[in-house]
């Protein structure tokens, strides 16, 4: 093959060899990611669904959520979060949370579409939530030859932005669509539903101690599934039986089958790239194709991620840039290796929601009964701002936590300012303006990605557009007298 396709013969034996036993093969890197770095993660997540952690964090989300405006789809927002931050899976997440939320979505006057959108939307940050993330952070981890919780802790505020634009859009439809909160009666009490789940957050906040402060490494999760037995155990005598006990078990063997048929194939990706000499030629053909401008070599990134994602190829597209891309950007440039391999694993997410193969949404739409390709192009919608984000941290370490506290919290604030305005432009709603014109929408969406982008100047250039919005509105009168 021509150019950087270019290989040389390897006998079959060698071939054979390699992707067997070889340190990239089955038996190699990916076997000792999942012995040594992801079991005790699935352990714990397993055990703590297993013994009623899942509905204490739905019940929860209702709790928090359901006594405002559009409160169904607001609880999927932050029940898949909560989830999320377990299972590590967006499908799992996706076909757990989905099957109660979306119902109940439906049943508040949402179509089928939006319902699915918004399930597929809200799970597609659990690849990314922390404590437990997914499998694509575990393998950055080794790839980079990072500490997982230094990713996990870098991982934390773009996600959390991400949810921010997401609820802030569907706040915006509700708006416009008069779509009330739950009735009453539907409503726990927040207080009595913490009284009856104190042990997984508890047991959560123990887990992210050990990992940030203690140092306890990849042992941590067993500690944490360990205590969180014992406490079960002690305080709910009465509803531990040993059928709960087995479904814990259970579940976390349904994660661990699922690990292990996405990280042991992945010993053939690794080996076809490296013995074959494609990733280091890959990677000098991308740093020549984007003529060493850092903007450029990025977008070329997320084109390539996006394109692989829109058939189903994620993790794939995850793994080639992770060899490629990663390494080249984060030597030229000087950009944090965290920043650039999380900056790959946010837009292979976005590919779960990008038609024609939006995996993610295709399983939301099926839980609905709705049309899967309408549900995948409003998905695109709703999750739109995660096509902007990962630009913002990859040039802003502050976004990933890398800097003084003042850094981090000043940028923060900017990005979520930002993302509030640009989130309200897409959806075409804005608290004191309600519905948008056209007009508006442009300007907002424009403001808030120069706002929140990591450059004075272009906040500068943001604020000054959004104080144009701001003239227009009260000029031609749209502006509401009362919040909304």
């Amino acid at each position: 093959m021509p150019g950087m396709l270019y290989g040389f013969r390897l006998s079959f034996d060698e071939i054979f060899a390699d992707f067997a036993f070889g340190a990239n093969g089955i038996l190699g890197l990916p076997a000792s990611m999942l012995g040594k770095m992801i079991l005790g993660f699935y352990l714990f997540a397993g055990i703590m669904m297993g013994l009623g952690g899942g509905a204490f964090f739905l019940k929860l989300a209702s709790a928090i959520m359901g006594k405002v405006r559009g409160g169904p789809a607001k609880i999927a927002v932050l029940a898949s979060g909560f989830f999320g931050s377990l299972s590590g899976s967006i499908t799992a997440n996706i076909a757990a949370t989905g099957s109660m939320t979306i119902p109940a979505m439906k049943k508040s006057g949402y179509s089928p579409e939006y319902a699915a959108a918004a399930e597929a939307c809200a799970s597609s940050g659990g690849d990314t939530m922390p404590p437990v993330m997914g499998g694509m952070v575990f393998m950055a981890a080794v790839i980079a030859n990072t500490d997982y919780a230094a990713i996990m802790v870098a991982a934390f505020l773009p996600t959390l932005l991400y949810y921010f634009g997401l609820i802030v859009q569907i706040d915006g439809y509700a708006a416009k669509n008069n779509m009330q909160p739950l009735p009453h009666k539907d409503i726990p009490s927040v207080w009595a539903t913490l009284k009856q789940g104190w042990i997984y957050l508890f047991c959560i906040a123990f887990l992210i101690f050990g990992l940030l402060y203690m140092r306890w490494g990849m042992i941590t999760p067993v500690y944490a599934s360990a205590l969180m037995l014992i406490l079960c155990i002690l305080t709910q005598r009465k509803t531990i039986t040993l059928r709960r006990l087995e479904s814990a078990l259970a579940y976390t063997a349904s994660l661990v089958n699922f690990g292990m048929a996405i990280f042991l194939s992945i010993g053939f990706i690794l080996v076809g790239l490296y013995k074959t000499g494609m990733a280091a030629a890959v990677t000098a053909w991308v740093i020549s194709l984007g003529t060493g401008n850092i903007f450029l070599i990025l977008l070329i990134g997320a084109v390539f991620n996006l394109l692989m994602g829109m058939v189903g190829l994620q993790r794939t597209a995850y793994l080639f840039l992770a060899v490629t891309m990663a390494p080249a950007v984060a030597n030229v440039t000087g950009i944090p290796v965290i920043a650039v391999h999380l900056f790959i694993i946010f837009y292979a997410g976005l590919g779960g929601l990008t038609p024609p193969v939006a995996i993610n949404a295709f399983i939301a739409a099926g839980i609905a009964g709705a049309n899967a390709m309408k549900t995948a192009f409003t998905s695109l919608r709703l999750g739109m701002v995660l096509v902007f984000i990962p630009f913002f941290f990859v040039l802003q370490p502050a976004l990933i936590m890398q800097g003084s506290p003042l850094d981090i919290v000043y940028h923060a604030l900017v990005a979520a300012g930002g993302i509030f305005i640009l989130a309200s432009g897409l959806e075409g709603y804005m608290l004191r303006f309600g519905i948008l014109t056209i007009f508006q929408r442009i300007l907002l969406v424009a403001a808030g990605f120069l706002i929140a982008f990591p450059q004075t100047a272009a906040t500068l250039a943001g604020l000054g557009i959004f104080a144009v919005f701001l003239i227009y509105s009260f000029a031609a009168g749209r502006v509401s007298n009362s919040v909304k």
